[in-house]
């Protein structure tokens, strides 16, 4: 039971952190991110149901090892007239107790570890503190994250969203081979991602800033004709030459 609350408030503490952060998501991501915060609750309700059925079991163990002590407790009330015999069970009851307490102590650092581990590594949280130190403008620690997300979580459902904000930071630091790279990697790979809109946005500018109108000139009929309703269309239409 120790186990199941603990694991159960803090999958509901990492759901109530997501929902206070979601103002840092676009809007059009909103439907997609609850989806997603769905999967992760399952996934941490999995674990939990895991760490109930170890706790079942070391509740055994500890009635166990609580039977032993009543037995200890009878043989030493009745000390005085113990046989040999029976201190030799004395002894090997107390060395089964020790060993079995030492064995449970072990069992319930392991279960802890294992629960805090699935909470601190998912993709949702090292997608969150990437973004918190994005907004932070600890570029090199947000990049950091979001690449250890890629080759932790490849199919992760922030996966586009994690090469967008590689392309942005790298854009952000003068890197424009590498931004466009993501971005391309992006358009290619997730081709409905609702960061779509932003990725060709993105790469107007860095066509611009190479100098290449005919690709500039593509990036931006793109936006246009394929997300004319978009916020990242108006901001194109707003400033173009941005």
């Amino acid at each position: 039971m120790l186990f199941q609350r603990a694991a159960l408030i803090a999958a509901l503490c990492s759901v109530c952190v997501t929902s206070a952060q979601i103002n840092i998501f676009e809007d059009d991501e909103a439907r997609l991110r609850l989806v997603e915060l769905t999967a992760q609750l399952e996934q941490l309700e999995a674990t939990v149901q895991e760490l109930s059925l170890a706790n079942s079991r070391l509740n055994t163990e500890k009635q166990e090892l609580l039977d032993l002590v009543r037995e200890l407790t009878g043989l030493i009330d009745t000390a005085s007239n113990t046989t040999s015999q029976q201190n030799l069970r004395l002894d090997e009851l107390k060395s089964r107790l020790e060993t079995q307490l030492k064995d449970f102590d072990a069992q319930i650092g392991s279960d802890i570890s294992k629960l805090s581990k699935s909470l601190d590594s998912s993709d949702s949280n090292l997608y969150q503190q990437a973004l918190t130190n994005y907004k932070r403008t600890d570029m090199a620690a947000a990049a950091d994250l979001l690449r250890r997300l890629l080759r932790r979580y490849p199919t992760s459902g922030y996966a586009h969203a994690a090469y967008y904000w590689l392309a942005e930071i790298a854009w952000e630091q003068g890197n424009t081979e590498s931004a466009r790279g993501n971005l391309i990697e992006l358009l290619t790979m997730y081709p409905d991602s609702t960061r779509i809109p932003d990725a060709l946005l993105l790469l107007n500018k860095i066509a611009l800033t190479r100098d290449d109108t005919i690709e500039a000139e593509h990036w931006s009929r793109q936006l246009l004709e394929r997300y004319p309703s978009s916020s990242a269309a108006d901001r194109h239409q707003i400033a173009p030459d941005s």
